[in-house]
């Protein structure tokens, strides 16, 4: 989460943008890397994220609302923007599998299972159900900053997870790949 610090005026200080940017910078180029498979155009889109930050910082109202969710939710339409323009696949599949943001438990479960296996598994999911993965379990977010990016319920994002989860446990068991019900929380 990030520790900058707003002014009673709303304003962030120089300090504030500095430190938003160095704590997020890296998750928002994993974030945009595992939707585009091209590290340096994700490096450049970030710094777009950035930009685009910055000039609309001073409208930015905290109402609940994490600044790193906001930070995503430009990233995503950014990332949707590129696609526009570029008209290629939305995800691949194979840098979300091997991104080195995931936390321990799906790191160990996905280390043991082939690579190949999920690769194939998670393309058979819908995309809502595999950015919901991603941005869940890769980039650590809770429910409702994805619900936030996505513009959905908190709800359809835990169901989109549930059912995802399901169903990529379902296609790994029928292909003699086990994930347990614990491995993918």
């Amino acid at each position: 989460m990030v520790s900058c610090r707003f002014t009673m005026t709303g304003n962030f200080t120089k300090n504030d943008i500095t430190t938003l940017f160095e704590e997020n910078y890296e998750k928002v180029v994993n974030y945009i890397a595992s939707r585009i498979s091209n590290m340096s155009e994700a490096e450049e889109l970030a710094s777009d994220v950035f930009v685009k930050a910055l000039e609309h910082i001073d409208g930015f109202k905290n109402k609940g609302i994490p600044i790193e969710a906001w930070l995503y939710k430009i990233a995503h339409n950014i990332t949707i923007d590129y696609y526009r323009k570029k008209k290629y696949p939305t995800i691949n599949i194979e840098d979300v599998i091997n991104m080195e943001s995931y936390n321990s438990t799906e790191k160990k479960v996905l280390e043991n299972l082939d690579k190949e296996e999920i690769k194939i598994a998670l393309s058979k999911l819908s995309s809502l159900q595999q950015q919901v993965i991603q941005l869940r379990l890769v980039s650590g977010l809770r429910s409702k900053e994805v619900a936030q990016i996505m513009e959905k319920s908190d709800g359809a994002i835990r169901e989109l997870q549930r059912s995802g989860l399901k169903a990529l446990r379902e296609i790994l068991y029928t292909n003699k790949i086990f994930i347990t019900e614990d491995s993918g929380r």
